[in-house]
């Protein structure tokens, strides 16, 4: 039997062609292909990519490891191609092949957020230039396998795809192929973000129907297959294209079907006793265990290889004459093809089955001695292949040498940290740590596992990592190494770890003592310590505390000539300033910290500062300034796809052209808004448009539109998954509100919520609003018993 022609399917190509004509006239489109294991996908994919050379499409096709995780390794094609063309320049090139592991860096920071703007300015690069390079040839870009992405492959995809979504004008057709997900994986979320998106269309692959069914038998060698046959195989495959070839495995294999005239035939009495194994994997898996042991052994060395072993890599599978005849029988059941001068497993499934009949220890061994083999194939070059050496010293674990392990381990950690692939920084860090006996060199890799699993939101290991880190640089006296640790576990435990407001953090007062140990050679250190100090004090409802240490690590920061430093102490300056409503104060901050910002050119920094102006100088009534500033944090925070911070940039508009008495723009900025909260998770942006946006609705009397935007606010999973005790009492205050200036009856009682609003309000600058509803709730009821807790707050403010 040979390997089956394509069939079926002309309605979904259909689709994609249509896809591909408006692709062609410079309208990008997104299409998310899903479908069962076996159903497939990958072939379907490579009609596709025929129809798109055809019509002149430049191709850029790959597939995420569904067993071992390979960042990138989806997109790698990409660079070649962008290598060819010049759309880039040479630094973004070299950011790219240490991106894809083409190049090698080793070197990791602690400095607060700078990896963040490193791998922002990475993805820009890419995604520009694939915009630049579809400018000269229409572009077709798939990646296979979403479900089994890691995520910063997974962070990739979403950006080129997000790029799309905001250019509008790119002839770039991105498909990604996928197996049915839960809504909670990383996958789930973001195929859910991005199916609310217009460009974006799913496409479901079926199993095929009994006419297609019985063409594929008849390709694989059941020329005349009956009526009967085709019924029983297509209710047991549910039609799924692999399933009818290993049912037709099967079929032989037990002697239902037997070879007649050249051709397979199906003898008449086994159709009633046929039975088929229930799924698909169980097929292919009593398939493969029917082989002989000694090939068995050396599918099994190559499916921990890897989907493909290169020419230069059979000598991996063992000795020669055993691998050729191994490899001989692989062809003849279809389970491996050759695909130019390299093998490839026929289908993933079938890989897997190899690897899952394996015990733990025979894995371990042939683990083992993969990673030994590959250290001496690549003896002159075994840096550029450490991230390789290491999975598989890992997964052979106690088998393998610890020097051996620690020092590749290392190393493959250091490179995943450099290219920004957090979780398997971490587990690499983490490999290293356990292999190593002394602290001394355990504490660093500590602190690298810490910011790992930090940048990948992970805050209880990377507290963790951080604890061990500083009990080790305690022990030895070493208040550099342990300052370095405390700076991030306070900064972990206030941005991740939900310390309550009006708590100081733990480790601030440690923090504190370290500072005091510092002398001025440490400025650069004592200034960060300064600054998480400042957030610290200003979470913790300590204002003055706050702009203090702010103040002075901004005056450190100018001292060394440090414009990131006084970017991030100008921010945390205005912020304490603001908690404090020194409105003037805070702008004045911001202000230098944006200077600061972009002559460090530092765009994520920048974001910080741009988000926070704009309600800032609205309050102070500078309009025109403050929407100067929000359509600047508008621009950059979409170029950077920071959808969060995005959201509140247009929130910002929404309230101030509310403040403008621009209702359409109100509307429209409120729509975006929301927008952006569906598209990022965010909440606060949302909170804000949606108030702004009722009231506007209740000045022009349109009373069921400001009671809606409401109840966006106010239910779950509109705006906010769970609305907390706080917007739920604002909510009612300004329903209350609009309700009496409609001229209807209050449904509450306004003492008792009251009561409830001063339980929730503070003087921060989201409590204004509400505070202020309530005294106009007070006027409206003719109860001026109730003005004066409210008032109190606002005077206070």
């Amino acid at each position: 039997m040979g390997e089956s022609q394509f069939i079926g399917r002309q309605s979904d190509l259909e689709v994609i062609e249509q896809h591909i004509v408006h692709c062609l006239t410079g309208q990008p489109r997104i299409v998310l292909l899903e479908g069962l294991a076996g159903v497939g996908k990958t072939r379907f994919l490579e009609e596709v990519q025929i129809i798109a050379a055809e019509q002149g499409m430049e191709i850029a096709f790959g597939s995420s490891d569904e067993i071992a995780s390979d960042p990138y390794r989806a997109f790698i094609e990409l660079l070649p191609r962008l290598e060819a063309r010049d759309v880039l320049e040479t630094h973004e090139i070299t950011r790219l092949q240490l991106l894809f592991g083409i190049a090698v860096a080793t070197a990791s920071t602690l400095t607060l957020d700078a990896q963040t703007q490193d791998q922002v300015q990475t993805l820009l690069s890419l995604s520009g230039g694939v915009l630049r390079m579809s400018e000269e040839q229409p572009l077709l870009v798939t990646a296979e396998n979403l479900h089994a992405m890691d995520p910063a492959s997974l962070e990739v995809f979403s950006h080129l795809a997000f790029t799309l979504v905001e250019h509008r004008t790119a002839p770039v057709l991105l498909i990604g192929s996928y197996r049915p997900v839960t809504p909670e994986s990383a996958t789930g979320r973001l195929l859910r973000r991005l199916q609310s998106e217009d460009i974006t269309h799913t496409l479901a692959l079926s199993g095929l129907d009994e006419p297609e069914t019985r063409e594929l038998l008849q390709q694989h060698g059941v020329i005349r297959p009956t009526g009967q046959l085709v019924e029983t195989i297509h209710n047991a495959t549910r039609g799924i294209p692999l399933f009818i070839q290993e049912a037709v495995h099967h079929a032989e294999r037990t002697g239902a079907l037997t070879t007649q005239s050249g051709y397979l035939t199906i003898r008449p009495e086994a159709i009633p006793e046929l039975q088929f194994p229930p799924e698909l994997s169980d097929a292919i898996t009593t398939r493969i265990n029917g082989l002989p042991n000694a090939g068995l052994e050396v599918l099994s060395i190559a499916a921990l290889i890897g989907e493909e072993i290169p020419e230069n890599r059979r000598m991996l599978l063992g000795q020669e004459i055993t691998t050729e005849v191994a490899l001989e029988v692989a062809f003849q059941h279809h389970l491996l093809r050759e695909v130019g001068e390299a093998l490839q497993f026929t289908h993933n499934l079938i890989r897997q089955a190899l690897v899952s009949r394996l015990t733990l220890l025979q894995r371990q061994r042939n683990h083992i001695n993969i990673a030994l083999a590959l250290e001496r194939l690549y003896a002159d070059n075994q840096t550029v292949h450490a991230r390789e050496i290491a999975t598989h010293l890992i997964e052979s674990g106690e088998l393998a040498d610890t020097s051996l392990l620690f020092s590749y381990a290392r190393e493959a950690g250091h490179q995943a940290y450099s290219r920004f692939a957090w979780r398997e920084a971490a587990r690499f860090f983490e490999a290293a740590i356990r292999a190593s006996d002394f602290s001394s060199v355990r504490a660093p890799l500590h602190q690298q596992a810490g910011l790992a699993h930090y940048y990948h939101q992970d805050a209880g290991p990377s507290l963790e990592q951080f604890e061990q880190a500083m009990t080790y640089y305690r022990t030895v006296g070493d208040t550099p190494g342990t300052a370095v640790s405390l700076i991030w576990l306070v900064r972990i435990r206030i941005t991740h770890a939900s310390v309550p407001i009006g708590v100081l953090a733990p480790y601030a007062e440690e923090l504190e003592a370290a500072l005091e140990q510092l002398d001025t050679s440490q400025n650069q250190l004592r200034g960060h310590i300064m600054t998480v100090l400042s957030q610290a004090y200003r979470h913790a409802r300590q204002p003055q505390r706050a702009m203090e240490f702010a103040d002075a690590a901004l005056t450190l920061g100018q001292l060394i000539n440090d414009d990131r430093l006084c970017a991030q102490a100008g921010e945390s300056l205005g912020l304490s300033y603001m908690s404090a409503l020194q409105v003037e104060h805070a702008i004045a901050a911001w202000q230098n910290a944006l200077r600061a910002a972009q002559s460090a050119d530092d765009l994520m920094l920048q974001i910080l500062a741009l988000s926070s102006l704009p309600l800032a100088f609205n309050l102070q009534g500078s309009l025109e300034e403050g929407e100067a500033a929000a359509l600047e944090g508008v621009a950059i925070t979409k170029t950077l796809q920071d959808w969060s911070q995005y959201s509140k940039a247009l929130s910002h508009l929404t309230s101030i052209a509310a403040a403008k008495g621009n209702f359409l723009e109100v509307e429209q900025h409120a729509r975006d808004t929301m927008a952006m909260v569906q598209r990022s998770g965010y909440p606060w942006g949302g909170f804000r448009a949606l108030g702004a946006l009722a009231g506007c609705c209740a000045v022009r009397g349109l009373w069921e539109e400001a009671q809606e935007a409401l109840n966006v606010m106010s239910t779950p999973g509109r705006c906010f998954a769970t609305p907390g005790r706080i917007v739920e009492v604002f909510a009612r205050v300004f329903r209350q509100v609009a309700l009496g200036y409609e001229g209807k009856y209050l449904t509450e009682q306004l003492i008792p919520l009251c009561d409830e609003l001063m339980e929730v309000a503070t003087t921060d600058t989201y409590s204004l609003a509400p505070l202020c509803a309530m005294i106009e709730l007070a006027e409206l009821t003719f109860m001026p018993e109730v003005v004066e807790r409210p008032a109190t707050i606002l005077k206070e403010a």
